[in-house]
């Protein structure tokens, strides 16, 4: 899954959630294969902490569910406490999350609403299908299909058709949801599973042996040639010419214009510099200025870099309205001197008394999107600060 590679580069809740799909998986297979029941009570307590860490877990108790209640082999489960209690328990771990969404007016679905509607690109059906492919590696598409083939078709599989049969249902939805690639990525793994008990099988005598190791060899190989694609190996220069020799061009999971960098290693680019430009803006206000200061980013990416790469120069609290990040408003500061960052004019005049622009943000290999914000100074709040707050909110 090369991919993946990139994925479990950066830590955030999409590596974590292949983490909690393998261990479900796991029980899951044990439970089949009739170990004790009282395995669903540990399914249940890995369950809902996945569900808690990301919610596309839940797709995958959709499927579990619907097979519990299809086939025939397992509607005997049903019969058991334990597997009850352990969705009971799935439940009651997952309820704080529920518990918050209600209290602050279900930010969850207004960011699944934006985000579906304005920020993921559309892709259509067929190039959904051939972005999996690319994305797991061409090379191994013979192994997660025969996995495929295996759970829903072949003899000894076929208990564990509920497998092929998840992974059916979670492509369904992720697809006609207008998913992003990867999000699909944790109901591979067990395929790959299944794929490899396949072909060990098949290939395990006679003249057809020989094709045990250029399989695998022919998957390292492509690995080890891939892996600049999805990992930073390469200086950026021969990075572009690399990918433009192989003729790779990434689809854009996101609609925005692309740069001459796919957007997994633009987002690398820029922050140092934008935190710079706001730095020096700092340290030239006067001490009595610095104390009343905040500074707004106009998305997480944004507001995280000022946050991280700013402690060295102490820089004030940052905030922003997008995401999370709009749960964790400044404190201890009255906004009356503000430095922003890619704040819209229009609001700006409406929000300050004054305000002048002093920068912008620039760097030739960022996202397009994130190059020429304005870098404003602003001062004199014309409405309180929490009605800032509250404009700025934006969940996509």
């Amino acid at each position: 899954m090369i991919g993946n590679l990139f994925l479990f580069h950066n830590y955030s809740m999409n590596s974590l959630d292949h983490l909690f799909w393998m261990a479900c998986f796991l029980l899951l297979v044990k439970i089949v294969k009739g170990a004790n029941p009282r395995l669903w009570l540990l399914f249940g307590t890995v369950a809902g902490l996945g569900l808690q860490n990301k919610i596309s877990l839940l797709f995958l108790l959709l499927g579990t569910a619907l097979c519990l209640l299809l086939l025939p082999e397992l509607r005997v489960h049903l019969k058991s406490p334990f597997l009850w209690i352990g969705g009971l328990l799935a439940l009651l771990i997952f309820l704080p999350y529920i518990l918050w969404n209600f209290a602050h007016q279900w930010p969850l679905l207004e960011f699944m609403r934006n985000a579906g509607a304005n920020k993921i690109a559309v892709l259509p059906p067929l190039v959904f299908l051939r972005e999996q492919i690319l994305y797991n590696n061409p090379n191994t598409l013979l192994i997660w299909t025969a996995g495929l083939g295996y759970f829903l078709f072949h003899p000894q599989g076929k208990r564990f058709r509920l497998f092929g049969l998840i992974y059916l249902l979670t492509y369904l939805i992720f697809n006609l949801q207008n998913s992003k690639t990867y999000y699909l990525a944790p109901a591979y793994p067990v395929l790959f599973a299944g794929g490899a008990v396949f072909w060990e099988r098949l290939l395990q005598k006679g003249r057809l042996r020989i094709f045990r190791p250029l399989m695998v060899g022919a998957i390292w190989i492509s690995t080890l040639l891939l892996s600049p694609l999805v990992l930073p190996l390469l200086p950026v220069e021969k990075y572009i010419v690399f990918a433009k020799t192989l003729g790779f061009q990434q689809e854009p999971s996101e609609n925005h214009r692309m740069g001459p960098l796919p957007q997994t290693f633009a987002d690398m680019f820029g922050w140092r510099e934008t935190t710079a430009k706001v730095v020096a803006v700092y340290r030239s206000l006067p001490e009595g200025d610095r104390t009343r200061c905040l500074i707004y980013g106009d998305n997480y990416g944004v507001a995280g870099a000022l946050d991280f790469f700013g402690r060295e120069a102490k820089l004030p609290p940052v905030f922003s309205g997008h995401n999370n990040h709009y749960f964790w408003p400044p404190q201890g500061r009255d906004g009356e001197v503000m430095i922003t960052v890619g704040a819209d004019m229009e609001d700006l005049r409406e929000i300050f008394r004054e305000f002048r622009q002093v920068g912008r943000t620039y760097h030739p290999y960022a996202m397009p999107y994130e190059n020429d914000k304005p870098i404003c100074l602003a001062r004199g709040l014309k409405i309180p600060l929490q009605e800032v707050l509250k404009r700025a909110k934006h969940f996509e």
